[in-house]
């Protein structure tokens, strides 16, 4: 029961309490500038947007920061005073660069292996390290490829094929394989160059 006198004091909501701004683009219904505080998450931020369009890539949310990429992993993250942040849309397309024979985008099917891609692709090039492949999904998580554990292919990722190296091309024992080839090249140097001084005397005498 409320008496005269009483004092009646209302916490007040800070979840839409402005603080800042940050830029929406893409595919939302409400593009443009979206006021938050520190507490604003990224599910805030769809709802202050008035949702995402029919268009929109599920998951396909990129967060930029200093001009930086922000690779996120769920909703709750917090979004930053002068982020801005792009709702990407539905391509049906997966990218393949790097080390392919026909680097450019591949149709998305789900259910095709990282593998299946490259395989589209053209398959690799004579230069390519077949065990350093990284994929980047639309949220800017990178997952390094692993020979027992390749990683989902999800519409709008990014399949990268690095390039061989001297050391990946050598094996496991790297570098007491190129210290003895180096060894042998150089005791080989020496040799030619002592059968030309020899044949140099002998010719002159």
């Amino acid at each position: 029961k409320i008496l005269n006198g009483d004092h009646i004091n209302i916490a007040p909501s800070n979840k839409f309490d402005p603080i800042s701004s940050v830029i929406v683009t893409g595919e939302v219904r409400k593009p443009g500038s979206v006021a938050i505080n520190y507490k604003t998450t990224l599910s805030d931020i769809i709802e202050l947007s008035g949702g995402i369009t029919n268009y929109a890539l599920p998951e396909g949310i990129e967060i930029f920061r200093d001009s930086l990429k922000i690779a996120w992993e769920d909703r709750n993250f917090i979004i930053s005073e002068n982020d801005s942040i792009n709702f990407l849309r539905k391509t049906g397309l997966v990218k393949v660069e790097g080390e392919v024979n026909l680097p450019g985008y591949i149709s998305y099917k789900k259910g095709y292996s990282l593998k299946k891609y490259i395989y589209k692709a053209g398959g690799y090039t004579a230069f390519a390290e077949d065990k350093n492949i990284l994929i980047v999904y639309p949220n800017g998580i990178a997952i390094p490829y692993k020979r027992f554990k390749s990683p989902k292919v999800l519409e709008g990722s990014t399949i990268i094929v690095k390039q061989r190296t001297l050391s990946g091309y050598m094996g496991e024992n790297n570098s007491t394989n190129f210290s003895t080839i180096t060894a042998q090249a150089s005791s080989f140097a020496t040799s030619i160059l002592s059968l030309i001084l020899i044949m140099n005397q002998l010719n002159g005498s």
